[in-house]
């Protein structure tokens, strides 16, 4: 089902600055810095204030990259929830993309596939590149070509920097090999 609006986890008291006090539970100096990030960029919400398309494990899949990046990028998931109006699965091999005449991130899946880590990671980078084609086409900017690529290539890799900074899954090297040779045509998927 799709996500309904965007809720916290009970109203908010005045003097709280920090999600730690609500609806987390923060032992480290890290955690409690993130309480704070996650009050300020989704005010604590607990639900994806956002359409989410697809089969149950496709809605599993976009929520849990949302969840990554509120809890180890939060800035990136408000980023994402403002340059997107929806997310949509299309079938498998379809690949990635944003739909400008309706705001939509669009992306290939099998949807009786149950995801992994390795696609929630997928996932939470392809928002934040989508989302930035989202905010390019609010601000009048053309969302292809190589030199509107590079900041939603240069959003993307940022994100896998901060959910897996270890590089588990190879997309920061991928990424930045993108980065690196946008210029090249042979690389080129637009």
């Amino acid at each position: 089902a799709p996500a309904q609006s965007q809720r916290t986890a009970g109203p908010l008291p005045d003097n709280v600055d920090n999600c730690c006090w609500v609806n987390r539970q923060c032992s480290t100096q890290e955690d409690w810095d993130k309480g704070w990030a996650a009050f300020k960029y989704y005010r604590c919400s607990t639900d994806i204030p956002m359409n989410i398309n697809g089969s149950s494990n496709f809605v599993a899949l976009a929520r849990s990259g949302f969840n990554l990046l509120k809890d180890k990028a939060p800035q990136w998931y408000a980023y994402g929830i403002s340059g997107l109006k929806s997310i949509r699965m299309d079938p498998p091999g379809s690949g990635i993309g944003f739909l400008d005449h309706i705001g939509a991130m669009v992306y290939g899946y099998d949807g009786n596939k149950a995801p992994t880590e390795y696609d929630v990671v997928e996932m939470a980078g392809a928002i934040a590149h989508e989302a930035c084609h989202g905010h390019a086409l609010k601000d009048g900017t053309n969302t292809s070509g190589w030199r509107n690529e590079l900041p939603c290539m240069q959003a993307e890799l940022a994100v896998y920097r901060l959910v897996d900074p270890g590089d588990r899954h190879g997309f920061i090297v991928w990424a930045q090999h993108i980065v690196d040779n946008i210029r090249d045509p042979s690389i080129w998927w637009w």
